[in-house]
């Protein structure tokens, strides 16, 4: 197999080249934090061989691996042969405050989403999933029927997004006459607790999701007499608030199950504003990840990433009208009410 040549990093070759090798390098980060290589140089350099030895791994494979994640930027190799130290990208996949960015790239790079880009050329030529994930249920049923580390790896991913975004989020939106607040959808519950801690005039925030995960999480930290965990599937039946949170929810799903979803938010409460917390896709040619994400999102659950008339439409189609757009904060800002 011959290397790629080396090439000024400005030129078209370099990036196509570069674009390339994104999937092996996503492996690669991959095997990194899944063998906890992170967390052994964490207290201070190391040798890639004596980190072998304690994992059981072949030293040769341990050392080029280690050597291939400095290239990254994850990890700092040393003027001494085979060790290697921290940088701050490695501090952040290792166990430390809750391992959320492990187990975000654990998820992102896992073997589940990774095998399931197969067959995307067959998706996008005939406009439907053609991902292959094993059961009738798609993407969802695989992650329920997964092991137990990949589910809590991806709970953690959840709730990672939330600490990014929900603070910025929560105050870039006014709850100001809102008595019950509903996230649906809302995982780990991150969300409507930054909710409750910034809008004292909320009385109750339910963290609504299914019975799986509302079961998976419980715990007795929940003293907040105004938070409250509610099982169920929105697709049947939401409950009653004065407004409706939905954090990257809608962009799973096609117009269809989003029609479903607004339904049953009429019919709980037909008077509640809708809060939407998903990517707008506003801009041409420029660098973000909302294009490539709506590629995944199409791929892997024929959801997509909406732009402004598309969300539009989708409101209008349900007797809904968007009193906001604020693509200035991310992911992005939506605020729906009934006409």
């Amino acid at each position: 197999m011959a290397n790629p040549p080396t090439l000024p990093s400005t030129t078209p070759i370099h990036n196509l080249l570069q674009i390339g090798m994104y999937n092996t390098i996503s492996r690669i980060v991959h095997a990194g934090v899944y063998l906890g290589l992170p967390d052994h140089v964490e207290n201070g350099p190391k040798s890639a061989f004596q980190i072998a030895k304690e994992i059981k791994a072949d030293p040769d494979s341990v050392y080029r691996l280690m050597r291939a994640l400095s290239s990254q930027g994850i990890m700092r190799e040393e003027d001494e042969f085979g060790v290697f130290s921290k940088t701050p990208t490695s501090t952040l996949l290792t166990n430390t405050d809750k391992g959320l960015m492990r187990s975000g790239i654990l998820t992102l790079c896992g073997d589940l989403q990774y095998k399931a880009h197969l067959n995307l050329v067959k998706t996008i030529q005939t406009g439907i999933p053609q991902s292959d994930f094993g059961y009738e249920g798609g993407f969802w049923e695989a992650l329920l029927r997964s092991d137990p580390d990949t589910i809590l790896n991806f709970n953690k991913y959840m709730t990672l997004s939330s600490i990014l975004f929900a603070p910025t989020l929560v105050k870039s939106t006014s709850f100001s006459g809102m008595k019950i607040v509903c996230d649906l959808g809302g995982s780990q519950g991150m969300l409507i607790r930054e909710i409750l801690k910034n809008n004292p005039n909320v009385q109750k925030g339910i963290n609504f999701d299914l019975p799986t995960i509302i079961e998976y999480k419980k715990s007795n930290e929940d003293n907040n007499t105004r938070y409250e965990e509610v099982a169920g599937d929105f697709f049947d039946s939401v409950p009653f608030a004065d407004a409706y949170t939905l954090k990257f929810v809608l962009h799973d799903w096609n117009d269809d199950k989003c029609k479903i979803i607004l339904k049953n938010i009429e019919n709980a409460n037909a008077n509640a504003k809708i809060i939407i917390y998903d990517s707008i896709c506003d801009s041409k040619n420029e660098s973000k990840f909302s294009p490539i994400y709506d590629i995944k999102m199409k791929h892997f659950l024929n959801g997509r990433e909406r732009s402004p008339q598309e969300w539009i439409n989708l409101a209008e189609s349900c007797n809904y009208k968007i009193v906001e757009f604020n693509s200035s904060v991310t992911p992005g800002l939506i605020i729906m009410v009934h006409k």
